[in-house]
């Protein structure tokens, strides 16, 4: 579960900075946007394709996991441990998923990968300052880890939690849209 909170946060950052800004790097945006695909239905793959990428690395983590508890000599495994921890950390890095829509304005804005690395280094250093503390629900890349492990009962409530995910992800998808639809591509 620690994986989500602080190694998927860089991974993540780093993999949308890579979908978004590659398309003006290699310049391939001009020639996608020739043919007819529409701008919404661009950034809605490049969204789904974000999604597939989280779920072959939940289960590349978790199978890592598994092989390597075995190596280590793993105690107290059982089918049921495995597959409630993969529910776990599934349903972690959905959540986060939906927390990473202003990285998406971020990678359009800049298209250089630094920005999204330093970003993403940040998130999980505020990750580890925030964890423990009486306002960590409030931050919204701490709150799928939090809701997930089921740690998020001994702070306030789980649906401003999710409140908060849900506006993060909104406002990061209206404003990547608005700029994306708006903006030139340049050479």
């Amino acid at each position: 579960m620690y994986m989500s909170a602080l190694f998927a946060v860089l991974i993540f950052a780093i993999i949308i900075s890579y979908l978004f800004g590659r398309e003006y790097n290699e310049h391939t945006l001009k020639t996608m946007l020739t043919i007819l695909v529409s701008r919404v239905k661009f950034i809605l793959s490049k969204y789904v394709m974000f999604f597939v990428w989280i779920i072959i690395l939940t289960v590349v983590t978790i199978l890592s996991t598994l092989v390597f508890g075995f190596i280590a000599g793993l105690d107290g495994f059982s089918l049921k441990l495995f597959a409630d921890s993969f529910a776990q950390l599934l349903f972690a890095n959905v959540l986060l998923f939906l927390t990473f829509s202003p990285f998406v304005f971020i990678s359009l804005f800049v298209t250089n990968m630094v920005p999204a690395m330093v970003g993403g280094v940040a998130l999980a250093l505020v990750n580890l300052m925030v964890y423990g503390q009486s306002w960590a629900p409030f931050v919204p890349w701490i709150c799928p880890y939090l809701i997930a492990s089921g740690e998020i009962g001994g702070y306030t409530g789980i649906a401003l939690s999710y409140g908060i995910i849900l506006v993060t992800f909104l406002i990061g998808l209206i404003v990547s849209y608005i700029y994306f639809t708006k903006t030139d591509v340049t050479l």
